[in-house]
């Protein structure tokens, strides 16, 4: 399950999510897909569900966007604007 995390605020500016890390002070801006999984994953959601929604939703392959997801997650993770939990 992805999730936001508790150590982050976000907000939409211009259409696009605009995310700060409450613990080192640093801001990101996302693009218009990097949004939309943003705002997907608002509420916990499984990783598979997520994906699911994504190919639903773009022109991409279920492998393409799984691997796309994952990128942008570890990147999310390491900067602890999101957190993963194996239960749910």
């Amino acid at each position: 399950m992805i999730s936001h995390s508790d150590d982050q605020v976000s907000c939409e500016v211009d259409g696009v999510a605009v995310l700060m890390s409450v613990e080192n002070g640093e801001y990101y801006k996302l693009d218009d897909i990097g949004s939309r999984i943003w705002a997907l994953s608002e509420k916990p959601m499984a990783f598979g569900s997520l994906c699911d929604a994504l190919t639903a939703e773009f022109e991409v392959s279920a492998e393409q966007c799984e691997a796309d997801v994952t990128k942008l997650m570890e990147k999310m993770l390491e900067r602890k604007l999101v957190v993963a939990n194996a239960n749910g």
